[in-house]
């Protein structure tokens, strides 16, 4: 049967040593004489241009994606999405002369490719999420995570989850700063709970229940408290 070749992905891959490819790449396939093999490597690609006397070769040690060598594409995914930190994990391939992308390149991929690529991925699964949701309402759970503990942060990620399904229903970041709103870290949680009560709001989610971490609110938060109240008080109305 025909072979049909894997994405890249899904292949195989191998720690090869720069020897044992000198030693098939040594002789050219047609006339047997032996090769003058030219390497260069781009990150963990290694491009090599074989020539004899009467013929010349190339051959690249992975398939491209796009114009980007797929292995440099992979490795940027596979550090952030398992959660390692880049540089802990270039080091270790550097501290045993595996050749590898840049810092700042994964940072380039991460910038130009993952995240764009996990914003949508995102984007259409809550879609899905959303037309899924009973019209009568979610029961939703809400936390803030900081990017440093104490008056110290300066980003929070604010996420609300619909507990009958575990699944996020929708996120908002906040910069310490970036509006009036936002004057210090101790009122980032609130604003981002505030941003995604709106944004349900617009997707048209009816709100049951809100469980949140401890919020802290001041003598000038009534509006935002009674929000909050009357989305409770219907919540309890509804199971009289």
């Amino acid at each position: 049967s025909e072979h049909v070749e894997e994405a890249p992905h899904e292949q195989r891959k191998f720690l090869v040593f720069e020897s044992n490819l000198r030693e098939l790449l040594a002789f050219c396939r047609v006339c047997h004489r032996r090769f003058r093999n030219e390497f260069k490597v781009v990150g963990s690609m290694l491009h090599v241009t074989s020539s004899c006397p009467h013929h010349t070769q190339t051959w690249q040690s992975q398939p491209l994606v796009g114009n980007k060598p797929a292995g440099n594409v992979l490795l940027a995914a596979a550090i952030l999405f398992s959660g390692c930190t880049v540089a802990t994990f270039l080091r270790a391939l550097k501290s045993i002369n595996v050749q590898t992308l840049h810092e700042r390149t994964f940072f380039n991929y991460q910038r130009g490719y993952l995240l764009p690529a996990v914003k949508k991925l995102f984007q259409m699964r809550q879609a899905q999420l959303l037309r899924g949701l009973p019209e009568d309402g979610v029961e939703l759970a809400g936390d803030g995570r900081c990017d440093s503990p104490g008056y110290s942060a300066k980003y929070c990620t604010y996420t609300v989850l619909a507990t009958e399904v575990g699944k996020i229903l929708h996120y908002e970041q906040i910069r310490v700063g970036e509006s009036s709103a936002v004057p210090s870290s101790s009122a980032m949680e609130k604003e981002g709970l505030t941003r995604c009560l709106q944004k349900l709001e617009e997707y048209g989610v009816t709100v049951q229940s809100l469980t949140t971490g401890g919020l802290k609110f001041s003598a000038g938060s009534n509006s935002f408290l009674q929000t909050v109240i009357v989305t409770l008080l219907c919540f309890f109305h509804n199971r009289i």
